[in-house]
């Protein structure tokens, strides 16, 4: 994921003071939810250009655990944390919202409590089911996974005609794999086990009802043991084919 910063955010670093800022956004099925770690609302643009979107200032009342990074290949985790907060947001934190996109940001403020510049994505990944305790004060805790975690999910998936049609409609590629699966398929000879005999035809190989034999198999496997060379009258199998 790339965090390179603009010449604005750098300048705005190497200032005397600065406001460091968390950005969230939590993308819900009836709506996305947006936050920051301010006492205040701020303003930008999640996804670049325009509209700027609203996040709301949640201050003390919010938390962010998790971030890093690590040499492994592995799936990590952030979990956002939101205390106090309205019933509005109760309800919203009940939705199946497993998957859904969920993001966060850190940025810098001017003097005026203006976003400088492009906060920088910090972590991107798919929510997962939130704790939710309720008494007094209200606290909702929604895990943001890392993509990878798909890698540790079974897809549930097989290679049938029907899950090939729901992922690809229109698509007969697995048509025929169920037929195929539980045909019987006979490979070389059946019946007494012997080897069928030649008609006198000069093919090398004859067709019957199970497959496809070679004629005098088993006389041409002992001539090629004993040097001798094919001929065409089945009398003649002894080496030299003399008078």
């Amino acid at each position: 994921m790339s965090r390179d910063a603009t010449s604005e955010a750098l300048t705005a670093s190497q200032a005397g003071h600065t406001r460091p800022v968390l950005f969230v956004q939590l993308d819900y099925d009836s709506g996305a939810v947006r936050a920051n770690s301010t006492d205040r609302s701020l303003y930008f643009a999640p996804d670049g250009g325009s509209p700027l979107e609203e996040f709301l200032g949640a201050g003390n009342l919010g938390s962010i655990t998790g971030i890093g990074e690590t040499a492994e290949l592995r799936a990590t985790r952030t979990e956002v944390t939101l205390t106090g907060i309205p019933p509005a947001f109760i309800a919203l934190a009940f939705e199946n919202a497993q998957g859904r996109r969920g993001r966060v940001w850190i940025g810098l403020l001017d003097d005026n409590y203006a976003v400088v510049a492009e906060p920088i994505l910090m972590f991107e990944g798919l929510l997962d089911s939130p704790f939710i305790k309720l008494g007094s004060v209200g606290t909702v805790t929604v895990p943001i996974n890392n993509r990878l975690i798909l890698w540790e999910r079974a897809s549930n998936l097989l290679y049938t005609d029907q899950d090939q049609r729901q992922l690809f409609p229109g698509d007969r590629g697995f048509e025929f794999v169920q037929q195929t699966a539980e045909k019987n398929l006979i490979w070389g000879f059946g019946g007494t086990g012997q080897i069928p005999q030649s008609t006198g035809a000069s093919t090398s190989a004859r067709q019957n009802d199970q497959g496809y034999v070679p004629q005098n198999a088993g006389q041409a496997a002992r001539d090629a043991r004993e040097g001798v060379l094919p001929s065409s009258d089945p009398a003649d199998r002894r080496g030299g084919g003399g008078p």
